[in-house]
Parts: C-alpha cells; structure tokens; sequence
C-alpha cells in the first residue's frame, strides 16, 4: 500500500512539474511575441518620422488620437511643423521599448540633433490587436506653433 501511494505521489508530482514547466515556457513564448511585435512596430514608427511619413505616422496613431483630428489635417500640421528648422526630430534611433503587462508601455529613441543626449518617448498602446501610439499631441492640438512663443533663442 505505501508503494502504490508513493507511485501516485511521484506521478503526481511530475506532472505537477511538467504542467507547470510547459505553461511557464508558453507565457515566455506569448510575451516574448507581444515584445517583438511591439519593437518591430516601434521600429516601424520610428521609421516613418525618420522618412517623414505623415500619413504613414496619423495610421499608427492610437484610436483615441485619430478621432481628434481628421488625416487631412494631420498630414498638413505635421509638415508644416517640419517647416520650422530644428522643431521636430530630425531623425530617431529606437532605444528601447519597456511593456507593461503587455498593453501600454514607453517607446524611448534618441535624436540625432545638435543637442547632446537629446530623447524622444512616447507611448505604445496594445488595441484592435496591433499596437498603436500616442504620439505628437502638440500636432494634434495645434499647440506646436507655441513652441517659440516668447522665447529668446541665442545661436553661437
């Protein structure tokens, strides 16, 4: 009797170790697809403000952003921001993509500007399965015309 109760107990027990192993290795396997989706995403992102994509970027806005501002007038804000020497980034370098519990998360790029150690962050939304951004705020709201308003620039 106590050898049949060992038996169990030990088929048990592996069980136990394999289900859990198994599930471990499938959470591992989902969130590493959730980050390397969302980097590729960021990365593609990134991309189309380098390559100054406005319609490509208003596309990859999050849902909330987009039902702020029609496309057409996305698109004409953000160029006439690039009008503006040294407004916008000028060109990003993905840095890195930090996910909280898969949903939301901060993007960080570095800008290649005459600045040193200049940063540009923006958030990573999961939703309508894809991730989307929220990013440009001052395009959206027109606030970026401001962004010199009573300020003394002092070139060297």
């Amino acid at each position: 009797m106590k050898n049949k109760f060992l038996i169990i107990l030990l088929i048990f027990t592996s069980s136990m170790i394999s289900c859990s192993t198994s599930n471990a290795s499938t959470q591992s396997y989902w969130n590493n697809c959730n980050f390397l989706r969302a980097s590729a995403r960021a990365q593609e992102f990134v991309d189309a403000i380098n390559e100054q994509k406005p319609t490509t970027i208003y596309n990859m806005l999050s849902e909330n952003y987009r039902e702020k501002i029609e496309k057409e007038d996305f698109v004409k804000r953000y160029l006439d921001d690039l009008s503006y020497p040294y407004i916008s980034p000028l060109y990003c370098y993905l840095q890195k993509v930090d996910l909280h519990y898969d949903v939301k998360g901060v993007v960080s790029c570095k800008v290649a500007s005459r600045l040193i150690g200049e940063k540009f962050a923006f958030t990573i939304l999961y939703e309508n399965g894809d991730y989307y951004f929220e990013c440009f705020e001052d395009i959206i709201d027109n606030s970026y015309r401001d962004k010199f308003d009573n300020k003394v620039v002092k070139w060297i």
